[in-house]
């Protein structure tokens, strides 16, 4: 704040903190984020999503401060005032919708709702990714505002988005450096808001292919390398695509759905029916986390069921107000038997689903 108002002169910094600024920082202010500071979460994601590591290296959250003073200096009087009018202050309204802390927007004095639909994708990107790649939503979701994109347009954005971040999942690829690809994507777009910057970005920093996600695929470890929230936005893309956009919304959350695992991981109530099946624990186990063996259930479901047999699993769902109806149980709920041939084959058949709902973008794309 003292960075930019103390170039400005007294009436001009005035009229602009009481009607712009001031109103915005409240908003930040008032925002409940666990062990963060918003207003320190705001400056670093917003100078990330300028594409200031290409210009100042990378980007140190304890120094947001400064690498915003570094971003602005040679910003003055009208146009330090009109930056802070229709860039810096928008931004800073914005933001709180990026965080999924608020659905709407203070638009001219009026409260502004954000469209369902994309508030729904950006909650989804947080699922699959949690905060690195606040800076891209922001900047696709503040130009939406600004009214620089259409909806359609800003849905494409935020759709290859969690198409990237669904394959880096698939593929087993760490997390961890994320925000760091963040910084290179946003630098390498610099503020371009065209589709085709942000397909050439993600293809240059770290976009899986599909030949790379079908290799191994059926004996990948997707439970223990993936946070709950981000299998359960995978499983509801396989259920969207099983059941059409008018498909249950669940959500992999505290006393909400649960990710389950069809053969457990306490299999000692299996023994006789992998006898019968002719197969054992010791060739279940390398399918036990992978996706053909998982599902998402309510948690009332999984603390009910989570280790009995097959048979015992498959009355539970049946039972009114015990699960609701997802297409995604159609397979394990009627099966015979539950080996690993099975569970194979139930991993192919979604993955063939999810290649579907996240399509690919060509390697060679210009």
């Amino acid at each position: 704040r003292n960075s930019v108002f103390v170039r400005l002169d007294t009436q001009t910094a005035t009229s602009l903190f009481d009607r712009y600024w001031q109103p915005a920082e409240h908003v930040l202010r008032d925002l409940k984020l666990k062990r963060q500071k918003p207003g320190v979460n705001f400056i670093y994601d917003y100078v990330i999503s300028k594409g200031e590591k290409k210009k100042q290296g990378t980007i140190n959250k304890g120094k947001g401060a400064a690498h915003f003073t570094r971003m602005t200096r040679n910003l003055k009087d009208d146009a330090l005032s009109d930056f802070i009018i229709n860039d810096l202050v928008p931004a800073m309204q914005t933001w709180p919708i990026v965080v999924r802390q608020r659905d709407t927007i203070d638009i001219d004095g009026t409260q502004t709702k954000v469209d369902a639909k994309i508030l729904e994708v950006i909650s989804t990107i947080r699922e699959l990714s949690a905060g690195p790649v606040n800076p891209l939503v922001l900047l696709y979701l503040s130009a939406y505002l600004r009214g620089e994109l259409s909806i359609n347009e800003v849905m494409h954005r935020f759709n290859l988005i969690e198409n990237y971040l669904v394959r880096l999942i698939l593929s087993n690829e760490p997390l961890s450096p994320l925000r760091s690809k963040m910084m290179d994507i946003c630098g390498a777009i610099d503020e371009s808001l065209d589709e085709m910057s942000l397909q050439n970005a993600l293809l240059a920093h770290g976009w899986v292919q599909d030949e790379n996600i079908k290799n191994g695929f059926e004996l990948r470890n997707l439970y223990e390398q993936a946070e709950p929230a981000a299998l359960g936005a995978i499983f509801r893309g396989i259920e969207t695509n099983l059941s059409g956009y008018g498909a249950n919304k669940f959500k992999v959350a505290k006393n909400l759905y649960t990710i389950e695992h069809i053969f457990p991981r306490k299999a000692d109530k299996w023994k006789k029916d992998l006898r019968l099946w002719k197969t054992d624990k010791e060739k279940m186990q390398p399918y036990l986390h992978t996706l053909g063996n998982l599902t998402v259930v309510t948690a009332k479901h999984n603390s009910a069921v989570g280790n009995k047999t097959l048979k015992e699993k498959q009355k539970f769902p049946k039972v009114l107000g015990n699960s609701a109806p997802l297409r995604i149980h159609e397979d394990w709920e009627i099966a015979g038997r539950w080996t690993e041939v099975e569970i194979a084959k139930r991993s192919t058949k979604f993955l063939n689903k999810i290649l579907i709902h996240w399509p690919n973008l060509p390697a060679n794309q210009k």
